[in-house]
């Protein structure tokens, strides 16, 4: 049998952080992980104990189940520092940690399996696209949240000014809405019925509150 055997183990439960599943090495019992450097290496002091860490991200033929599953998993090195750059694979010897919030993989050997290409033309241009998609994607939310939030600021003033010239004038105003939410269509009408302004008030209120928890999901943060 080879020292080193491939072993299809189920995600296990330790103290509520999911361990995945490894290549164990017969040998000495330790575990044996394939993965690539997916961040710089850095250096970090606690409790007067220097170490070295970076995040790595695990081979999908490690794993059984969901072939999606792709865990980046903290590295730590406790000697040296590794001199492989960020996009090395690396085969990594060691054990694993648990901790409060996920575990780690203290690595006491390691062998460069592959080193990174070289930055080039092409894989520049492929980088940027790569970055552009969901760049746009945002700018493009961004924009169409702005054009929103300033014409909804604009239609309360509408609003502020129309109720200054009586009530018949308002309703007449909400029943124009009342038609634009029900798309011009008779038979949503009836959905959309804003009997009083207070009942309008109450959709936009409710509007904005999509907005804003949409804002925070992308990265927004509320200002108390």
């Amino acid at each position: 049998m080879n020292q080193k055997q491939n072993i299809s183990l189920s995600i296990q439960e330790k103290n509520g952080n999911a361990v995945p599943p490894s290549v164990i090495s017969e040998k000495n019992n330790k575990t044996i992980l394939t993965g690539t450097l997916t961040s710089r290496i850095e250096k970090k002091t606690k409790d007067k104990e220097t170490y070295y860490y970076g995040f790595f991200k695990l081979e999908k033929r490690s794993f059984v189940g969901d072939q999606n599953y792709e865990p980046e998993i903290p590295v730590i090195f406790k000697e040296n520092k590794p001199d492989f750059p960020k996009g090395t694979q690396v085969e990594l010897t060691g054990t694993w940690s648990q901790g409060r919030d996920r575990n780690s993989f203290t690595c006491q050997t390691y062998q460069v399996l592959k080193a990174p290409e070289p930055p080039s033309l092409p894989s520049l241009q492929k980088a940027i696209s790569l970055l552009l998609k969901p760049s746009l994607d945002q700018k493009k939310h961004w924009s169409e949240t702005t054009d929103f939030l300033f014409k909804k600021q604009k239609e309360l003033s509408e609003i502020k000014e129309i109720s200054k010239l009586g009530a018949p004038y308002l309703k007449a105003y909400l029943l124009t809405r009342q038609v634009f939410y029900a798309n011009y269509q008779a038979e949503h009408l009836e959905q959309a019925n804003f009997a009083n302004l207070e009942t309008y008030l109450e959709r936009i209120d409710s509007e904005l509150e999509i907005t804003k928890r949409q804002m925070i999901a992308i990265g927004w943060k509320e200002v108390n």
